[in-house]
C-alpha cells in the first residue's frame, strides 16, 4: 500500500478517520492525502482550476474566509510531516472525492460517514453510496469513534477459491485481530455448504491467513444476516465485495451492500475485485 485518500470535515468523526490514516500510514509506510471541499453554491462560478470566478452578484468574501480557515485547520492535521499533503477545493465534496481517485493513484479511501446523512454538512446518505459503489480502491466507512478492530468479518459467497485483493489483504493483516470467514445461509442454500468451506480454505491458503474461524449463519435476507452475525459477535469490521466481477457480485445484490453503506452502524470495508 503506498497512498490513503482522506476526506476530511473537521467533525469529530472525521478527526477519527484522520487519526487511523496517520496510524495505517505509520505501519504500512505509507502516504496520506487530505483533501477537504469548501461547499459552494450552484451561482458561484469556478474557473477551469477549480477558482472563484469573480462576481458582482455573489459575495465571495465567506467562501474565501472558509477555505482560508479550512487551510489552517489541515495544516494543523499534516503538521510538518513530510508524507502528508492536503488538496483544498471549493465544490461539491462527492465529485471532488471521485475527481481525486481518478487524477490519481490511491490504495485505500477511509471516509467518516455519519450513516445516512454522509459526511457532515456535505455527503447524503446516496452519495456515500455512490462514492463506495463507484470508487476502484477499497473504502473503510467509519460511522463512530470507536477504534475496535479486534474482530473482522469477512463475508463473501465463496463461490471460487480466489482471495480478496492483495490491498485488501494486507490492510485486514495490519488491523489485526481475529478473522472470521462468513457465510449467509439463505433457505436452501444448505447443500453449497461443503463447496462453501472448501473454498474458505482455498481463499485462506492463497491468501496466506494461517488463523481464521469460519462460520455460517442462517438468515431469510442478506443484509439481515450479515448485521445480525455481526451484531451478535460484537464484529469490529465488516468486510464485503461491493459490485465486481464476481464473488459477491453473484450473492449479494448492489442495493444489498449500498444500504450497508449507509445503515450498517460499525466500520465497513468495501472492495470490488
Amino acid at each position: 500500500m503506498n497512498k490513503i485518500l482522506v476526506p476530511v470535515d473537521f467533525s469529530d468523526l472525521s478527526h477519527h478517520a484522520v487519526e487511523l490514516a496517520k496510524e495505517l500510514g505509520e505501519k504500512l509506510n505509507c502516504d496520506v492525502r487530505f483533501l477537504h471541499a469548501v461547499p459552494v453554491a450552484g451561482e458561484v462560478l469556478l474557473d477551469t482550476s477549480g477558482n472563484l470566478v469573480e462576481s458582482v452578484s455573489y459575495d465571495l468574501e465567506p467562501l474565501k474566509k472558509d477555505k482560508k480557515e479550512a487551510e489552517e485547520k489541515v495544516s494543523a492535521i499534516i503538521s510538518g510531516n513530510e508524507r502528508y499533503t492536503s488538496s483544498l477545493v471549493y465544490g461539491k465534496i462527492e465529485q471532488e472525492i471521485l475527481k481525486e481517485l481518478d487524477a490519481n493513484q490511491y490504495d485505500l479511501l477511509i471516509m467518516a460517514t455519519h450513516g445516512a446523512t454522509g459526511l457532515k454538512g456535505a455527503v447524503v446518505g446516496s452519495h456515500t453510496e455512490h462514492i463506495a459503489m463507484q470508487s476502484k480502491v477499497p473504502v473503510l466507512s467509519l460511522k463512530s469513534t470507536e477504534h475496535v478492530f479486534s474482530d473482522i468479518v469477512y463475508a463473501s459467497s465463496f463461490r471460487t477459491g480466489d482471495p480478496p485483493p492483495s490491498t485488501v489483504l494486507n490492510l485486514i493483516r495490519e488491523l489485526g485481530g481475529k478473522i472470521t470467514f462468513l457465510h449467509i445461509l439463505e433457505p436452501g442454500g444448505e447443500d453449497r455448504k461443503a463447496e462453501v468451506e472448501q473454498n474458505m480454505n482455498k481463499q485462506a491458503m492463497v491468501a496466506g491467513v494461517h488463523e481464521f474461524e469460519k462460520a455460517f449463519h442462517s438468515a431469510s435476507e442478506l443484509e439481515q444476516g450479515l448485521e445480525e452475525y455481526c451484531e451478535q459477535n460484537k464484529s469490529g469490521l465488516l468486510v464485503i465485495e461491493s459490485k465486481g466481477r464476481r464473488g459477491l457480485n453473484q450473492w449479494i445484490s448492489g442495493c444489498i451492500s449500498a444500504d450497508l453503506v449507509n445503515h450498517y452502524q460499525h466500520a465497513l470495508l468495501t472492495f470490488k475485485f
